[in-house]
């Protein structure tokens, strides 16, 4: 099976500091990031892909839920490593093999549980970033997680963003406004917009019901977008459509 020198040193850093939440914070992974080459980007590709289709109890129950992203350019994680924030270096990283997991708020901690019995399977590691449940009411407190998974046989560190639909479609157009601004799109954290719809998702309450089908509408009108650019997710969770 094909080694790089990033995924032997990758190996090396997990067996010297373990694989949980503290590591994120570690700047061995700036480092690290510097061995990435083109060929890195396409195998952790490859194993991402191959990690779906080697696990067919995810592959299958989710089937129309369960998306491996699309191959990273290494430009792209050099900008990510640029980055001095805490755990930047860690996140670029762990971006290689990504997916986004598309299910309702109440099922999160059902793939969750189920990522942990193929990483056990696998005698890998895994770790969720953020606990989204309060520990007094055992209530959700978010709308989306991030798990971390490191099996050896896999090679690279796969990040799994397990949450509402609503939130996976924010932050795809995040990216897309990061990298281009005048691209067209919503800014969905313009006027705390984001955080009143995670609001009204964590209540269970309906997404086209007022107020949010009129603060959807200000929000489009005031980022001077036309709305008959309007797309079908849009129009079913703030026009039509109760939230799943």
């Amino acid at each position: 099976m094909v080694q790089t020198e990033y995924t032997i040193a990758l190996k090396s850093l997990i067996k010297s500091k373990g694989f949980n939440k503290d590591i994120m914070a570690h700047e061995e992974f700036r480092k690290l990031g510097e061995k990435l080459t083109d060929l890195d980007m396409l195998l952790a590709h490859e194993f991402a892909i191959k990690f779906t289709d080697m696990n067919p109890e995810i592959n299958t129950k989710y089937r129309n839920r369960l998306y491996c992203r699309p191959i990273k350019t290494l430009t792209r994680v050099q900008q990510k490593l640029a980055n001095t924030k805490p755990e930047a270096a860690f996140k670029a990283n762990s971006d290689l093999a990504a997916f986004r997991v598309n299910v309702p708020i109440n099922e999160i901690s059902k793939v969750g549980s189920k990522l942990k019995d193929i990483v056990d399977r696998y005698n890998g590691y895994i770790f969720e970033r953020n606990s989204i449940t309060d520990p007094v009411t055992g209530e959700l407190t978010d709308i989306v997680t991030y798990y971390f998974v490191y099996i050896p046989d896999y090679k690279y560190i796969m990040e799994f963003q397990v949450g509402h639909e609503f939130a996976a479609y924010v932050f795809t157009r995040d990216s897309m406004l990061r990298d281009n601004p005048n691209c067209g799109v919503a800014n969905f954290w313009a006027n705390d917009f984001y955080n009143h719809v995670k609001a009204a998702i964590l209540a269970g309450k309906r997404l086209y019901s007022e107020p949010l089908r009129t603060e959807f509408l200000t929000l489009w009108d005031q980022q001077g977008l036309p709305r008959e650019h309007i797309d079908n997710k849009l129009i079913m969770w703030f026009l039509d459509v109760m939230c799943y």
